[in-house]
């Protein structure tokens, strides 16, 4: 029951319910804080809210009080008539302005939110402007939070550590697995642990400016509130960043640390002044109602089971095959990425002779040079290198440190390699390490392509972190678990910061190992097809390729969320090198470039930092004896310029013609498809070849020109 006009003054509670934790604030009706208590949410935000409720002191709890509520689970209490529900961004700004009147800018870093606030001129609104993060943390609290846990430092630690650095090593802010690997390759290399912590930090605040302020004006003075604010590393990072001079950039007290998380719960009570008067244990009945209803209606939620669809998928050819013997003439791939390098034998009947997968690890010629010594020491001299392509972001540098005859980017490459295999596919998912890509092909041609931007939270790197957070392998157990589970958990399809909280959840509701799996296998087909699909057609055809593809249960997800078949490549972890080959071979090169098996055997590494944008990529200069080759640059500002090879002309052809039949049938298909083709044009396969007319190079019809 609401009381309407209780005798007794009123006090003004305000609630912040989060997304980590909650906040409660209660002031008198002058807005004078006199208690407050803090909980974590644990995945429950009103039992986080009704434990905050009881931490409060007794004396303060007897009267009547008006009730307010903001914060991420506002929702929660919506139509709750004890507790009125208020804008979080107007809170803030009013807690602000009454703590500090002449402040311009508030920075509000959270733990899995952020924002930043305009705040209007003496006698103007309380906001002039706002802008909030969006579906990635990486400009949160909890992005920072995670790398700490990686480096086995608290959060204080880590912060205490950046501010006592004498510089900050270069970390992408971009996305938190990015960043896993930034970390990886420095400590690799000794990089002092609080350099990181700094760069850790350094990275946070430039990846808040770019996608949050976007280019809006952070007028002085600057108040920075939220968990980030008693982090003396941000505090840091935040105004080296900003260039601000001493008392231009504002925290709360460092004695009350409590303080930077509460102007969000303290502007909800002075909002509350409008709110109807109620009692605590009114309040308090109504969330425990809503809570009981909310754990309900969660239980509940789960999605369809994945099952096993072996019909969609290809019979799985092995990357090195048994020896033959006698000489070796073959065609060399090789593709560098961020996380795998890749190497390919390829007959000239398009046979897969060798096939090597290694880890980069930020070393991406040493990864070349292991590769080629594997190689090297399964074939000896007989292998004779007739051409060789090079692709991936690393292609330039592989290009020029081993010698290749072409370069090409990892979508022509992988087109090409789907299509030898598959004549018929019309689209093509490529998920990688930490890069995805959608190819859309018509009548064996480039119709559209798409890449994953700055989140990897759809890729190999961001499943294996996962299962390595739960314990489990990556390799077969994870399948394993996710294709056993009956109502795999619906953990939506966010960042891998989200991502971390709604496995805590799951986890504390007591969700199954194996439901966890399916529903994490979920997540990477959601996210990939939201954020790089993202509403282009999906044909008939569809074949995954990529580490991830030898993923079951992510097959069987796509199988799932599609309804429709899913082949998956053949060779999917190294289908990018074997269209690099194919693309050697297809240029004829009359005397091949590359270099020889002991190319990359010796190199010198030397790097710097590229200013250019917030990704501030560290890009590696290797000298190669008199060769020099740069590697690390997102956008390939300085490895393009290593580039010296010709672009092949039109590298999306058209790609048919007569193709061997690979071990286990997995080519058988393409002649016959071929001579369907040819039928359908009234002409005979065998005419393809015309006299006068060079025959065509790796089944392209020789009608195309190439």
């Amino acid at each position: 029951m609401i009381k309407r006009e209780p005798h007794g003054p009123k006090l003004l509670f305000g609630i912040d319910l989060g997304a980590a934790e909650v906040k409660t604030v209660l002031c008198d009706v002058d807005g004078t804080l006199l208690c407050w208590a803090r909980a974590p949410t644990r995945g429950r935000p009103l039992a986080g809210l009704l434990e905050a409720i009881a931490k409060l002191p007794n004396q303060w709890c007897a009267g009547p009080i008006r009730a307010a509520v903001t914060g991420s689970g506002q929702y929660l209490l919506e139509d709750v008539a004890q507790c009125t529900r208020v804008n979080e961004v107007l809170a803030v700004a009013l807690a602000v302005r009454r703590s500090f009147p002449g402040a311009r800018t508030v920075i509000d870093l959270g733990g899995l939110s952020s924002k930043w606030i305009l705040l209007g001129r003496e006698g103007q609104e309380a906001v002039a402007d706002f802008c909030c993060n969006g579906l990635c943390a990486a400009g949160a609290g909890a992005f920072l939070e995670q790398q700490a846990g990686r480096l086995e430092l608290t959060v204080d630690r880590l912060g205490q550590m950046a501010g006592a650095a004498p510089r900050g090593a270069t970390i992408a802010g971009r996305c938190s697995v990015f960043a896993k690997s930034d970390m990886i390759h420095l400590q690799q290399k000794g990089t002092p642990l609080e350099e990181i912590a700094l760069g850790l930090c350094q990275a946070l605040a430039r990846t808040f400016l770019a996608t949050v302020t976007q280019g809006r004006p952070v007028e002085a003075p600057v108040v920075l509130v939220g968990g980030g604010a008693a982090n003396p590393g941000l505090v840091r990072a935040f105004g080296e960043q900003l260039g601000l001079s001493d008392g231009q950039l504002m925290t709360p007290h460092p004695s009350s640390p409590d303080a930077a998380v509460l102007f969000a719960a303290s502007g909800a009570a002075r909002m509350a002044l409008d709110a109807p008067v109620t009692g605590f244990p009114e309040l308090i009945a109504a969330v425990r109602e809503r809570a009981e209803a909310a754990t309900s209606a969660h239980l509940t939620a789960s999605l369809p089971p994945l099952r096993r669809h072996t019909e969609d998928l290809c019979a799985e050819a092995p990357e090195r095959p048994p020896l033959t013997s006698g000489r070796v003439d073959a065609y060399l791939g090789l593709d560098v990425g961020s996380v795998s390098t890749n190497l390919v034998l390829l007959m000239p009947d398009f046979q897969v002779v060798d096939g090597v997968y290694l880890p980069t690890r930020g070393r991406p010629v040493e990864a070349l040079d292991a590769g080629l010594r594997r190689i090297r020491e399964r074939l000896g001299d007989r292998v004779r290198i007739l051409g060789a392509g090079a692709t991936g972001s690393g292609r330039h540098l592989a290009a020029k440190a081993a010698g290749a005859d072409v370069t090409h980017n990892e979508i022509t490459a992988q087109m090409v390699s789907s299509l030898l295999f598959f004549p018929e596919v019309d689209t093509i998912f490529e998920i990688g390490g930490q890069d995805s890509k959608y190819i859309s092909v018509r009548d064996g041609r480039l119709a559209d392509f798409e890449m994953n931007k700055i989140c990897a939270g759809g890729t190999g790197s961001f499943l294996e972190e996962q299962a390595e957070r739960l314990g489990i392998r990556i390799v077969d157990e994870f399948s394993d678990l996710a294709l056993g589970g009956a109502n795999p958990s619906d953990l939506g399809a966010r960042c891998t910061v989200f991502m971390d909280t709604e496995l805590v959840r799951a986890q504390e509701r007591g969700v199954p190992l194996a439901d966890i799996c399916a529903g994490l296998a979920y997540s990477v087909a959601r996210n990939y097809l939201e954020k790089v699909v993202a509403g282009r057609p999906i044909g008939r055809t569809v074949l995954f390729q990529g580490g991830t593809a030898s993923n079951r249960a992510v097959v069987a997800a796509f199988r799932q969320l599609l309804g429709r078949p899913v082949q998956v490549h053949p060779y999917n972890r190294i289908s990018g090198a074997i269209g690099a080959a194919l693309l050697a071979a297809r240029a004829k090169p009359q005397q091949s470039r590359f270099r020889g098996f002991n190319s990359c055997a010796a190199s010198n590494l030397r790097s710097f930092e590229c200013p250019r944008c917030e990704n501030r990529c560290q890009v590696n200069r290797i000298q190669l004896g008199a060769r020099r080759v740069q590697f690390g640059d997102v956008c390939e500002r300085y490895s393009a310029r290593d580039g010296e090879l010709r672009e092949v002309p039109r590298p999306f052809p058209t790609f048919r013609g007569a193709r061997a039949a690979a071990p286990g049938g997995v080519l058988r298909r393409g002649r016959a498809v071929k001579e369907r083709r040819a039928a359908t044009e009234g002409r005979s396969p065998a005419r393809l070849a015309q006299p006068g007319v060079s025959p065509p190079v790796v089944g392209i019809p020789a009608r195309t020109g190439l």
